[in-house]
């Protein structure tokens, strides 16, 4: 998992180290979502809370006596709404149970009335038209089939969460603010099953199509606050392995053993339709809709193989030929969306089901990319080494039509950024017709208003 230097690995050596049965990946240290958040919060509180040192000097973080820890975790999930210095008061709020904390950090009834009429009226008086993002967050929030209450809680928790990302994300590191979102998304997933809630009569499968939306809502307001932060090293890394894939541009499918027919027009269709999928992954803003991409991309890769071996295909043919598919597309930003993936999707969506178990083959594709030698591709060290250096080229058939799918890909993004501009342009000049009516209508009042009085 942490150094993969072979195209095949067996299936558990996707599963988390801890045996949880949930699926790891390299982003993780080999563990799942699950067991490796617990670990980072162990750590973290671990370097919070070290003792006093010899020096008489703390270690890194304030200082909490053992007996107060567990009051001051609590305070530290709840955010800055929680009240200090009370230990009796915290003794109480320990012992209150899930529906309590639930009722007490959710939303009032006044409290959303009041936040929507503020909301509504201010919409009532403007007269802009909405944004391309606005607008498609209201058709989709229209589709979803729960009661306007129910919607009205929704857009709350929408507005709360993403006021705390705003407010944080500047001081707090990258993890932090990951966790901060991952417990927003499971206080409100909790939230939907209190029985005081608007949504506690909503089917189980509605309520899933909510909090999907609830994460593409958040994530794709704030995707350009935690995209690719300039306090990690994500785009460092993002240079290296695409530098390392460039390097590796000579790799054919018989050098990875997979069951890839490189003369079969369907199957070069399939590949070309499957790398165009995962560049994709790069011009969306949601963690979901990147995923979205990895798991279309994955089954093209399973329908390609199938046309090639004339049958279904196993799991070991899958991994290489995907390694194959990441070598040809060199995707950009490939760790920053990865790490957006990892740090800001539902949690349970990476440890199980068919979107976890592609992004952790996807983990294991890079992994072996990082870290490949001559013996993984059954070579001598001198021929490895005389391609790597460009002293030997290594001619592939994909080469030019992957440059063509590449300049494709640039236009089309040219193309939506010249959408975009046009659309603003649009909306400058009907803003513009909207004033020149306002005046003409200000203007014929005024002289109406002259002639009667």
């Amino acid at each position: 998992m942490f150094s993969i230097k072979t195209p095949r690995i067996q299936q558990k050596d996707l599963q988390c180290l801890n045996g949880c049965g949930f699926y790891g990946n390299a982003q993780w240290h080999g563990l799942c979502s699950k067991c490796y958040r617990e670990r980072t919060t162990k750590e973290r509180h671990i370097r919070q809370y070290r003792p006093v040192r010899s020096d008489g000097q703390h270690g890194s973080g304030k200082h909490h006596p053992p007996q107060h820890q567990a009051e001051h975790h609590a305070r530290v999930l709840q955010g800055p709404s929680s009240k200090a210095g009370v230990p009796k008061e915290e003794d109480k709020k320990k012992k209150r149970n899930l529906m309590d904390l639930l009722k007490k950090s959710g939303p009032t009834k006044e409290t959303v009335e009041k936040h929507s009429r503020s909301h509504g009226s201010h919409g009532h008086h403007s007269r802009q038209p909405m944004d391309k993002l606005e607008q498609e967050y209201q058709e989709a929030l229209k589709a979803l089939k729960i009661e306007d209450a129910a919607k009205r809680e929704l857009k709350y928790f929408i507005e709360m969460l993403d006021q705390k990302i705003r407010k944080k994300h500047a001081d707090c590191s990258i993890e932090e603010v990951s966790d901060i979102v991952q417990n927003g998304y499971t206080k409100f997933q909790e939230y939907m099953n209190v029985d005081s809630s608007k949504f506690a009569n909503v089917p189980q499968e509605t309520k899933e199509q909510v909090l999907d939306f609830f994460e593409k809502c958040i994530m794709t307001m704030n995707h350009g606050r935690l995209f690719s932060p300039p306090t990690t090293d994500d785009e460092d890394k993002d240079s290296q392995v695409q530098k390392r894939i460039r390097q590796l541009n000579w790799i054919n499918a018989k050098h990875l053993i997979c069951s890839i027919d490189e003369v079969n027009s369907e199957v070069r269709d399939l590949v070309y339709t499957a790398i165009t999928e995962l560049v994709s992954m790069d011009s969306f803003h949601s963690p979901q809709e990147k995923l979205e991409c990895v798991v279309r991309c994955c089954r093209n890769i399973f329908s390609l193989l199938k046309q090639s071996v004339g049958g279904p295909a196993s799991a070991d043919e899958f991994l290489p030929a995907f390694i194959f598919v990441v070598l040809k597309a060199n995707p950009v930003r490939l760790h920053s969306n990865i790490n957006f993936i990892t740090r800001f999707s539902n949690a349970r969506r990476l440890m199980s089901g068919e979107g976890g178990y592609y992004f952790t083959n996807l983990c294991c594709a890079i992994s072996f990319i990082e870290n490949l030698t001559s013996e993984s591709l059954s070579m001598s060290a001198d021929e490895f080494n005389a391609l790597m250096t460009g002293e030997k080229s290594g001619p592939s058939a994909w080469e030019s039509a992957l440059m063509a799918c590449e300049s494709l890909h640039l236009i089309s993004e040219n193309m939506k950024t010249m959408k975009g501009l046009g659309a603003r342009n649009d909306e400058i000049l009907k803003n513009i017709e909207l004033l020149n009516e306002d005046i003409e209508s200000f203007n014929v009042s005024h002289v109406v208003f002259t002639l009667f009085y």
